[in-house]
């Protein structure tokens, strides 16, 4: 066989990929000043390696045949002046305290716009479906419907209905908003979602009830007041311990805020297309993010 001339062609550095990934390179025109290459040959050698580590790396699956809970969460991006939502899975058996990270599902538009939700979930394979027990997410209603309809368990991030009460009233403390109304309407709130007396939750939820008509602002009151009609949604995680389940999305979140530290080092990606398979990259690289449930937090 006649032996080919010329160079030979420079095989992608999968090793400075890796590192890149994992946030210990600096951005990618910088290693290639650095490295005395013309950024456009460097940025041609990523792509090639990044197009190899998603060929070659499989994504993570779930090993155990166990019981899980799925953690969503979904995030807001901006691609070509369009807006993209990324709407992010997690699986974390009942019994473990690690997250696998699922394939994550684009669609263009908002979060909210119909039938996001119902097209994301239905990307999780039917064998995954059936041993879902609980869905963890942050209230949506058409993620909530869905599940809802499949026979999960909610639990309501506590995270997010705190973030959306403090849009209106900031707690107690130096930065306090409405500080009266605050003093009165926080403690109340954390007794639905953290007290394990039934009792003491309807006495708070009463109260909370008696305060709403006296609010000014309709957002607040509509907040408050769709909490306390799933008030039953935040508390899942008392009323079920045996499937340890996590109070918040929070493991969604550590995946967005990697997904966004990936798009600051690299001055944000022309186009959709080129995102997906960055964020493929670190997903199938990352696996598994921790996961601890309520119970395992104290």
């Amino acid at each position: 066989m006649e032996k080919k001339t010329g160079r030979k062609k420079r095989r992608p550095n999968i090793n400075s990929f890796v590192k890149y990934l994992e946030g210990d390179l600096v951005q990618l025109s910088r290693q290639a000043n650095k490295r005395g290459i013309n950024p456009a040959t460097h940025g041609a050698r990523t792509k090639k390696a990044l197009e190899l580590y998603i060929k070659k790396t499989p994504w993570p699956i779930i090993i155990t045949q166990k019981t899980i809970i799925l953690v969503a969460d979904a995030m807001i991006q901006n691609f070509d002046n369009s807006k993209w939502s990324i709407f992010l899975f997690l699986a974390r058996p009942i019994d473990e305290n690690e997250a696998t990270i699922l394939p994550p599902y684009f669609r263009l538009g908002s979060e909210h716009t119909h039938g996001g939700w119902t097209q994301a979930l239905s990307t999780i394979s039917e064998e995954t479906k059936k041993r879902i027990v609980a869905f963890v997410c942050d209230g949506a209603n058409e993620a909530v419907s869905r599940a809802k309809k499949a026979g999960w368990i909610i639990q309501r991030c506590h995270f997010h209905i705190l973030f959306r009460i403090a849009n209106y009233l900031r707690p107690p403390g130096p930065f306090a908003r409405n500080t009266a109304l605050a003093e009165k309407i926080y403690p109340l709130v954390y007794v639905i979602l953290y007290d394990s007396d039934e009792h003491e939750v309807q006495i708070a939820i009463s109260a909370l009830e008696e305060i709403l008509p006296k609010i000014r602002s309709e957002g607040l009151k509509t907040t408050l007041s769709g909490f306390t009609k799933h008030y039953k949604d935040y508390r899942a995680y008392i009323y079920f311990p045996k499937y340890n389940l996590p109070t918040t999305s929070n493991s969604g979140e550590t995946l967005i805020r990697q997904m966004r530290k990936l798009l600051s080092r690299a001055h944000g990606y022309r186009t959709i297309n080129s995102f997906q398979k960055w964020l493929e990259a670190l997903c199938k690289h990352r696996k598994r993010i921790m996961c601890n449930g309520k119970i395992q937090q104290h």
